[in-house]
């Protein structure tokens, strides 16, 4: 059987594939019988951005929101939504597979459940007091969230999905008359 990527940018990123002849099923029926993990993370994947289009006015700016949307998008996989618990490096790879550099991560085990109520809090204040562009703050609240790297896995799929999230929050705050848009 052969089989080719899965259609959505972000899956050819995370490097997931799902015969053609399989996704309407994966994607549109209500429960499927997944064949494999890429195609759970594709449906996760939907199930997170069905939710945010859906309910993103709705869904508080919080802890609970990013494990929840690093669940969705991981499928049923056992470490969905929970932390890893151990500590790694992020290191760049050459293309003759030889590392050159790593980035080790400020926050440790034993910190990360405290950093997500300031970090969150300092998001909100950002858009109220209009520290800077919407736009910039996500992006640095992206790569906070990035360096933290907070899950064993998919913490990039986390990461596009609550910046959509947000970036829909913006959206409704400058079509609803609070312009998070100006100066």
């Amino acid at each position: 059987m052969r089989s080719s990527r899965a259609r959505s940018p972000d899956n050819r990123l995370e490097g997931v594939e799902v015969d053609p002849k399989r996704l309407r099923d994966v994607l549109a029926k209500p429960k499927p019988l997944f064949r494999d993990r890429d195609e759970e993370e594709v449906r996760g994947y939907r199930e997170a951005l069905s939710l945010i289009h859906d309910d993103f006015a709705a869904i508080e700016i919080s802890e609970e929101t990013v494990r929840r949307l690093h669940r969705l998008t991981r499928g049923e996989i056992w470490d969905a939504g929970k932390y890893k618990e151990n500590e790694s490096d992020i290191i760049e790879r050459l293309p003759r597979r030889t590392a050159a550099g790593a980035f080790s991560h400020g926050a440790r085990k034993r910190d990360r459940r405290g950093i997500w109520r300031p970090w969150c809090a300092d998001w909100q204040r950002c858009l109220k007091e209009r520290w800077v562009h919407p736009l910039v703050a996500l992006a640095c609240f992206n790569l906070d969230f990035l360096c933290i790297h907070p899950f064993r896995d998919g913490n990039g799929r986390a990461s596009r999905g609550y910046c959509c999230f947000f970036s829909a929050t913006i959206s409704a705050m400058r079509s609803g008359g609070t312009s998070a848009w100006s100066g």
